[in-house]
């Protein structure tokens, strides 16, 4: 199972220890996660202490960075999970990208102003267990999970796409 973060490496997106984490003990249980982090590299010291603990913990064929942001219609696999890092009470272009090319996207860190909807929907991973959870459940049963994230992807979409009469609204503004 292959995870794709889209993020920047730097302080505010911080969470990379959690996903290395979670790889490592899903590996202990028999389950072969592979991580990568798209993005471009804002600190080297984040970089090199999960690089460090990469290596400890037998992770590098595992998990890798880019080193450097990849244009989402360059990297997408149908097959692939996608993880946006969100760090306030919003999903960010790269996911919305994600979603509208039809990409399983799921949301890590959600804002606590979110609390309702993060308890509904399945995309939306708001701590470590809830992480390690989802991903063993994915694993273990890809096709349930990935209709289910299709689905709130698909509903998350229309809230943030035009329909086709706001498009012609838009476009008339511009003339």
């Amino acid at each position: 199972m292959n995870i794709n973060l889209l993020t920047r490496v730097a302080v505010d997106k911080n969470y990379f220890m959690d996903f290395v984490v979670a790889c490592y003990l899903s590996k202990n249980r028999g389950c072969t996660i592979n991580v990568k982090f798209i993005g471009k590299i804002h600190s080297n010291v984040i970089l090199e202490t999960v690089e460090r603990a990469i290596q400890l913990l037998g992770l590098q064929d595992q998990v890798r960075f880019t080193g450097a942001p990849v244009k989402i219609n360059e990297i997408q696999k149908k097959d692939d999970y996608y993880f946006n890092l969100s760090i306030a009470d919003f999903v960010g272009y790269s996911s919305i990208e994600s979603i509208d090319n039809e990409l399983k996207t799921m949301f890590y860190n959600i804002d606590d102003n979110l609390q309702n909807v993060i308890n509904t929907k399945f995309i939306y991973v708001n701590s470590f267990h809830s992480l390690c959870e989802k991903l063993e459940l994915i694993y273990n049963n890809r096709y349930e999970y990935d209709q289910i994230i299709r689905q709130e992807n698909l509903e998350l979409g229309k809230e943030y796409f035009l329909n086709e009469k706001e498009v012609e609204k838009l476009k008339e503004m511009f003339k």
